[in-house]
């Protein structure tokens, strides 16, 4: 395992709200080109909600970019907080400035295969990974965002969040690999993962519920962290 380094940093989304972010990399990695994972936490949590997960990606391959959704952590505050979970012209636009910041302020414009392998970030290869709301957010980046983001990964995430979402952009917008986890005894959870993997994602798509739990979001993964493999499983097979 290389040594895991961390940048900290901000973007503006294209509405003007400065986004705070995490940078993770392998430092004998640096400028190699390779997939980035981004993470999206949940309601009421922080980009500190990850642990060590972000370390764990890293070392699995992949660069990490992970951000305090608006209203969050050290991002810019918002009036009402309760709206970001139902107004898709908010925080998935937090998304795009990740997206932009990648494309543009990491990436810079190149033109030659060999300057390509300079840029350290394939952005052409990128996943979502994200908790209740940060489902939402990763779920609609995977249909909006086609040609970027490769595969998402939704865990807790309600079917109607995740709907709504898809609304951010004009046009009719379906999802494909994606990854959905949920517990069993976390109200609905289980049964609109089941619904969104069956009539609304494309193959392919996968769906894990722990039967013998009910904690939600980040709360699941700690008390699985056999669901931390899957995640990573799962995007070394569709994060290619």
């Amino acid at each position: 395992m290389g040594k895991v380094e961390k940048e900290t940093l901000k973007f503006t989304t294209p509405d003007h709200f400065n986004i705070a972010a995490d940078f993770y990399f392998d430092a004998a990695k640096k400028d190699v080109s390779q997939p980035c994972v981004v993470l999206v936490h949940q309601f009421y949590q922080s980009k500190e909600q990850w642990g060590t997960f972000p370390d764990e990606l890293v070392n699995a391959g992949y660069k990490v970019l992970a951000y305090d959704i608006r209203g969050h952590g050290a991002s810019d505050k918002v009036k009402d907080m309760t709206s970001l979970l139902i107004d898709p012209q908010q925080a998935p636009f937090d998304f795009d400035g990740a997206l932009n910041w990648l494309s543009d302020g990491l990436l810079r414009v190149t033109r030659t295969p060999s300057e390509e392998e300079q840029k350290g970030v394939d952005v052409h290869r990128l996943a979502v990974v994200g908790t209740s709301i940060g489902g939402y957010i990763a779920c609609g980046a995977n249909a909006i965002y086609p040609e970027n983001v490769k595969t998402a990964v939704a865990i807790s995430s309600s079917k109607k969040g995740v709907l709504d979402f898809l609304k951010h952009k004009p046009g009719k917008h379906r999802m494909r690999s994606v990854f959905y986890i949920a517990a069993k005894g976390d109200g609905t959870h289980a049964k609109d993962a089941e619904e969104l993997a069956a009539n609304y994602t494309d193959a392919p798509k996968k769906v894990k519920v722990f039967d013998d739990a009910s904690e939600h979001g980040i709360f699941l993964l700690n008390k699985k962290p056999e669901a931390k493999k899957l995640v990573i499983d799962w995007l070394k097979e569709n994060l290619k």
